[in-house]
């Protein structure tokens, strides 16, 4: 992954350091559940030190020379050994007897950062949340104005698909913890099942019940798949902070650093640079997921196609998805937002949002729902092409069926009551509260004047 988009701790966890510290992890396991088993004596374990110094440039020297990595690893530890003590290292095993318990423990420490990641963009949102509590403004459909909302709406569906997020990845962590230790064919040849169970369970791992000389990749193609659902929906949010940074909404400002620069020709412009990076970046994210599809398609007990995707796949998706989940983190905590754009755009489209509520309020008075709706349209039409307000339109023009003016039909109490929002949004103002559990102490004043 390039170091633009790399952060200290999670590639830190791909390094060839780490790669080869856990893969001693995974030898040593074996001694000591030998040990354990007696098969090996007591001594033989004190030989295998729970630390051991790795040079990661001296094993891929070796390398270079033999083709292969893990015999590799396997010549630079025996160097390190007393020569009696070295044939027990890696006895009976085969290559993916080490490589696929260490890539259990790998991921699970990557599931781990990635976890504490969703948990901070958790907070951060149940704080803007709580923050947006009286905050109003207008929600969309397809892209066109619907009826009046409340900001905090817009956060707590962004919250809950968090929070869906983080359980779909602990699922996904979870299965790739799922592996084996089973020889080389793994039909327990040389290794039997209760070597197999103790030398994972030391590690903290779970045996998969069946295997070939590798476990089958669907867990790995469901993991990278898991990171492309949550930058999936990194990007959808990132898009509708987007669409409202707009200059046509105005209400949001993705939020800059001191001394930031916009666009290098006009200088006035606040261009969402971090929101359209992460965009960019879930594109690349289903590429791997893509990937991931592929590795499930092995020859019988296994070949190596799977190998050199996954060295590029699964630390390039884990590291983007890290720095994706770090940044929307900050934007959400800094982000600007503008309530009184909101407040103004709700009125943007002349009341006609009310039309469900007129709607419904001639469908009571017993007239022919088409009708209804063919009348409300064309007085909603009316207003946004004269700029009109919807009220003045609808009390004025003659209703077909009735054959009279509106305001001969219904009193101007009746009417006034469909322009009104703010009693009726109070209940999923208090539902959203109460089902994420938020804190409203901070929340900022409305940006209605007729609400307190």
């Amino acid at each position: 992954m390039l170091k633009r988009y790399s952060r200290i701790i999670m590639s830190g966890l791909w390094t060839d350091e780490a790669k080869f510290g856990r893969w001693y992890d995974v030898e040593r396991a074996a001694i000591r559940a030998k040990v354990e088993t007696k098969k090996y004596p007591d001594i033989v374990l004190m030989k295998y030190p729970e630390k051991i110094t790795i040079n990661a440039d001296a094993i891929n020297e070796i390398d270079k020379r033999i083709e292969h990595d893990l015999l590799a690893f396997l010549m630079y530890i025996s160097s390190l050994i007393p020569a009696e003590f070295q044939h027990y290292l890696h006895e009976e095993m085969t290559s993916y007897d080490t490589e696929e318990p260490a890539l259990g423990l790998i991921l699970r420490d990557v599931g781990n950062v990635l976890d504490d990641d969703l948990e901070k963009l958790e907070v951060a949102l149940r704080r803007r949340a709580g923050k947006s509590y009286r905050i109003y403004k207008m929600g969309t459909t397809h892209g066109q104005d619907g009826e009046p909302d409340v900001l905090i709406h817009t956060f707590c569906v962004f919250l809950d698909a968090v929070i869906s997020a983080r359980e779909l990845l602990r699922a996904a962590v979870a299965r790739v913890q799922r592996v084996k230790f089973s020889g080389a064919m793994g039909n327990w040849m040389n290794i039997s099942p209760d070597l197999e169970s103790r030398v994972l369970a030391i590690l903290g791992l779970e045996v998969r019940p069946a295997n070939g000389q590798i476990t089958l990749r669907d867990n790995i193609a469901n993991f990278l798949a898991v990171v492309s659902i949550i930058g999936g929906i990194l990007e959808k949010f990132a898009t509708d902070m987007r669409i409202h940074a707009t200059t046509a909404y105005g209400e949001y400002r993705e939020p800059r650093k001191q001394g930031q620069k916009g666009s290098s020709a006009m200088p006035h412009k606040r261009n969402t640079i971090i929101l359209e990076r992460i965009c960019g970046q879930a594109i690349a994210l289903r590429g791997y997921a893509a990937m991931g599809q592929e590795l499930i398609r092995t020859w019988d007990e296994r070949d190596i196609c799977h190998s050199s995707v996954e060295r590029i796949c699964l630390p390039d998706a884990t590291i983007l998805l890290d720095y994706m989940l770090d940044k929307m983190t900050w934007v959400v905590e800094n982000l600007e937002v503008n309530a009184a754009r909101m407040a103004q755009n709700i009125d943007r489209t002349n009341g006609c949002w009310a039309s469900e509520n007129v709607k419904s309020l001639l469908g009571r008075y017993g007239y022919e729902n088409d009708d209804v709706y063919r009348f409300v349209q064309k007085c909603a039409f009316q207003a946004m092409d004269t700029r009109t307000p919807f009220r003045d339109v609808l009390w004025t023009s003659v209703f077909e069926p009735a054959n009279k003016p509106l305001s001969e039909i219904i009193s101007a109490d009746e009417l006034d009551s469909c322009f009104e929002y703010a009693e009726k949004l109070a209940t999923a103002q208090h539902i959203l509260v109460r089902r994420f559990n938020l804190d409203t102490s901070e929340a900022l004043p409305s940006n209605l004047p007729l609400v307190e």
